[in-house]
């Protein structure tokens, strides 16, 4: 490959632009990535823009037709952005013929495009990670933390019962199960776990494509060419934004994450938080069942009867006959004279 090639760069609409090489032009990156086009309401000669997560890349436009859901995608360092030279197993080497003759040609007024009307024109305002609360709408139901707590509950239960020479060791592993439980329930996503959303601004409609009466509409709405997918909760006021102007956040695989100013996930989160039923109910049980087990152990019943009598409160037992005083609930203590054992 030449120092510096003309290849068509991002599906430019007009004359492509010279990508010079430099000296990390020779490293190939391969990566399987899905790729998002935009078309973008600016003034730069190339309206559509190629993204692999959140990096823009130079893509041909006559590889459009050759992207899928997910790419293989080998592409190469270049002074401004990355040049795409492999995709799904088309290689640039094999489209000289495509690359030289489309190099060759001048932006004219008539040039053809796949580039939709300006009405339907998308533009990307930002890219950001999701919040901690839309993170949480994706995160397992916690049965698993839930398992590692009651796991917890019975080494507890085993360092009071077992040989005191193991006490130590199966408090520790209680303490690690423990700890491990309420990390897994109450600590921040990282930030590598965040998903990234791309915030888009646009004018989503609505297309014909079922009957009036199919429940399934909510499934046929677009901004530009993205296909958008809606929380079904949504639908009842979904139509209120649409054909005007509006800001719409969405992920990589283009489910819906906040549209205009009171359609979001991260408010529904913040001000109705999740529970997690199941996961407080295996913790609750497994408690319950620690607890019966420590009831019916005999040498540890002793604690729960001094809790039930401290709860009673203090009891007087008056006797005035030795017959009365065998009766009474202290008739089965005794304690140690000096010369003989006596029963009180």
């Amino acid at each position: 490959m030449s120092h510096a090639q003309q290849v068509p760069a991002s599906g430019a609409t007009s004359a492509p632009v010279a990508l010079a090489l430099n000296e990390q032009s020779d490293t190939v990156y391969a990566v399987t990535r899905a790729i998002t086009r935009y078309g973008i309401t600016t003034d730069a000669p190339n309206k559509w823009r190629y993204f692999l997560d959140s990096v823009e890349v130079h893509l041909p436009p006559f590889w459009e037709q050759h992207i899928n859901d997910e790419n293989s995608v080998e592409l190469i360092p270049t002074d401004s952005l990355p040049l795409v030279i492999t995709l799904n197993g088309h290689s640039l080497s094999d489209y000289r013929q495509e690359a030289q003759s489309y190099a060759l040609e001048r932006a004219s007024a008539t040039q053809a495009s796949i580039r939709g009307e300006e009405s339907e024109q998308v533009e990307l305002r930002q890219i950001r990670r999701e919040t901690p609360e839309e993170h949480a709408l994706n995160r397992p139901d916690g049965l698993r933390e839930a398992i590692l707590i009651v796991a917890s509950f019975l080494f507890f239960y085993f360092s009071l019962i077992g040989p005191a020479v193991f006490t130590p060791w199966l408090v520790a592993a209680g303490l690690l199960l423990l700890a491990a439980g309420l990390w897994g329930i109450y600590a921040p996503p990282r930030r590598a776990a965040l998903r990234e959303i791309h915030c888009l601004r646009g004018v989503p409609k609505r297309w014909g494509l079922f009957g009036e009466n199919d429940q399934e509409q909510i499934n046929n709405i677009s901004l530009g060419i993205i296909d958008l997918i809606y929380p079904r909760h949504w639908q009842p006021w979904i139509a209120q934004d649409l054909g005007q102007q509006t800001d719409i956040d969405i992920y990589l695989n283009r489910h819906v994450a906040r549209q205009g100013r009171y359609l979001s996930l991260h408010d529904e989160v913040k001000n109705f938080p999740l529970q997690y039923w199941l996961r407080s109910a295996i913790i609750a049980a497994g408690a319950l069942v620690v607890v019966i087990m420590l009831w019916a152990s005999v040498p540890l019943n002793m604690p729960f009867k001094f809790t039930l009598s401290w709860l009673k409160g203090a009891q007087t037992i008056e006797a005035t006959t030795v017959s009365q005083l065998e009766k009474s609930p202290c008739a089965h203590w005794r304690y140690a004279a000096p010369d003989r054992y006596r029963d009180v």
